[in-house]
Order: C-alpha cells, then sequence, then structure tokens
C-alpha cells in the first residue's frame, strides 16, 4: 500500500470477492475521470467556471491577509473573428489564450475559463508590471494566431474583502474590463466603486 497499491486480496482468492472489488476499482475510475471532465475545460484544460469559483473560494479562505487580484479578460469582437476566420481558429486562439494565461502571469496564480472567449485568474498581487505582461501575452497571441486585428481587454479587481462571493468578484472585474471595450488603446482597467 505504501508503494501505492488501491487494494489487496488475501488468499485464498473467492471469485466473488475478486469481482466485487475489481467493479469497485472501475466505478472509482469512472467517478474520476467524470469529475475531471467537470472540472477542466475540455478546450484549454484551464478549471471550468464552477470549479474556478471553488478555488477562488478555497484560496482566499486558506490565505486571507495575502493580497490577491482577480483578472477577467474578453477578447473584443471574438463572434467576428469565428465568422471570418472560422471556428478552428478561434478555438486555436482561445487555446493561445490558455497557455499564455498559465505560462506569462507572474506568480503564483491560477485560472478559468468562464464561458465562450471570458477568461478568469486569481493571483497573488506582485511587484511585477500586469499591464505590461498582459499587453506582451496579447501581442503574442496575436502574432502566433495571424489575426493582425486581435485585441483582448482586461478587468481587474483587487480583492479587498475575501468573504464577497467569487462569482461576485468576476463580475466586478467584468466590469471593469467592459467599461474600456471599443477603447482603442485602453487594454486593462481596475474597478472601482464608480
Amino acid at each position: 500500500l505504501t508503494r501505492g497499491a488501491m487494494d489487496f486480496i488475501t488468499k485464498p482468492y473467492k471469485p466473488g470477492v475478486v469481482l466485487h472489488r475489481t467493479a469497485n476499482i472501475i466505478s472509482l475510475r469512472e467517478t474520476a475521470a467524470l469529475v475531471n471532465q467537470m472540472e477542466y475545460d475540455r478546450l484549454t484544460g484551464l478549471y471550468s467556471q464552477a470549479f474556478f469559483y471553488q478555488r477562488v473560494r478555497q484560496a482566499l479562505r486558506q490565505n486571507p491577509d495575502e493580497p490577491y487580484d482577480l483578472l477577467c479578460s474578453n477578447v473584443e469582437n471574438f463572434k467576428f473573428i469565428n465568422e471570418v476566420f472560422g471556428l478552428a481558429v478561434g478555438d486555436q486562439i482561445l487555446r493561445l489564450i490558455a497557455r499564455e494565461l498559465r505560462e506569462s502571469l507572474p506568480g503564483e496564480h491560477f485560472c478559468g475559463r468562464l464561458q465562450a472567449d471570458i477568461f478568469a485568474c486569481l493571483l497573488r498581487r506582485d511587484s511585477i508590471d500586469l499591464e505590461a505582461a498582459l499587453n506582451r501575452a496579447t501581442e503574442r497571441i496575436r502574432g502566433e494566431s495571424g489575426v493582425k486585428s486581435f485585441s483582448m481587454k482586461w478587468g481587474v479587481y483587487s480583492v479587498t474583502d475575501a468573504r464577497i462571493p467569487a462569482e461576485r468578484m468576476c463580475d466586478r472585474a467584468l466590469l471593469a474590463c467592459n467599461s474600456i471595450r471599443g477603447k482603442y488603446g485602453r487594454t486593462v482597467a481596475f474597478y472601482n466603486d464608480e
């Protein structure tokens, strides 16, 4: 068991016990696979919406005094990209965004895909220039996808009260994100009460 065995059967072997334990192991594996499918977004490999919210609650509960930022992003005119370049290019862009979020954001963080082209990340506030890091990620996505008109908007909510529901934090970050939609030259907005 210390080397990774999940179960053992003592001698003398009884066929009914072997069949029952084998069925239990198969059932556990199928359940684990189902949970894994629900936990992760199939296309991007990031957390699904429900599991992302759960992870945010867990992280804030475990580290209530840590300074966190919740980040939400939205691709400008994603519908247009899908229509003009096709769904395959749209899916490629979503995978590129997921990769950039995993690899390019500073420090300890985790991300999820909330819906369609809306992504969210919880990251510890760092001294790095977040706006510059996000702009570099957008440039890499634009270059790799070949879509010259690709543009992303980012909204940031600085977590001040860990008791606020994760869904509301994302709503606030998305409000900030949507406040700069269609504004050329503005890529990042920080949430405030206004």
